[in-house]
């Protein structure tokens, strides 16, 4: 086990739920979880030590959510929420226009796999991401970090597109 494997299992938790207490979705405090620790990693040199891992952990979790706020994409990062009316938001509501809606289609088409497949089923195919799992032999977790690369990966070339 590496030393991040040990700062995730140390602090994962504590960080998930502040992150839910900001985001009130456990799929999107998830998603956001993964990015913190993925901006950890990328960014563990830059750590001095001047407070404490916990508290540098939760200044990246909180960029990570302004920064998905703050994103065109928002509502792509969003995926899946119920509205107040109990009904999903479908894929091409978070996009302003039919051009929006063809960029993405292009984009997942270039995708690679499993990110592409795991994807359209979560967005297009409505799947649970225990169905997701189940499809490909895999854990639930595995399913729900797959997708967020995918989007992430998406929103990446979205915006680099701009």
């Amino acid at each position: 086990m590496n030393d991040m494997d040990k700062i995730y299992d140390m602090y994962g938790r504590d960080i998930y739920k502040y992150l839910l207490k900001m985001t009130g979705n456990e799929d999107v405090a998830e998603e956001l979880l993964q990015e913190t620790f993925l901006r950890a990693v990328k960014q563990i040199d830059s750590f001095r030590g001047e407070t404490s891992i916990k508290a540098w952990l939760i200044v990246i979790s909180k960029n990570c959510y302004y920064s998905a706020m703050r994103s065109p994409w928002r509502k792509l990062i969003r995926e899946g929420e119920e509205s107040a009316d109990g009904k999903t938001e479908d894929i091409s509501d978070c996009f302003e226009n039919k051009e929006e809606v063809r960029r993405l289609h292009r984009i997942l088409h270039n995708l690679g796999e499993p990110y592409k497949e795991v994807f359209s089923l979560r967005v297009f195919g409505e799947l649970p991401f225990k169905e997701i799992a189940e499809l490909f032999g895999k854990t639930e977790s595995w399913a729900k970090v797959t997708f967020y690369r995918a989007k992430s990966k998406i929103i990446d070339k979205m915006n680099k597109e701009e």
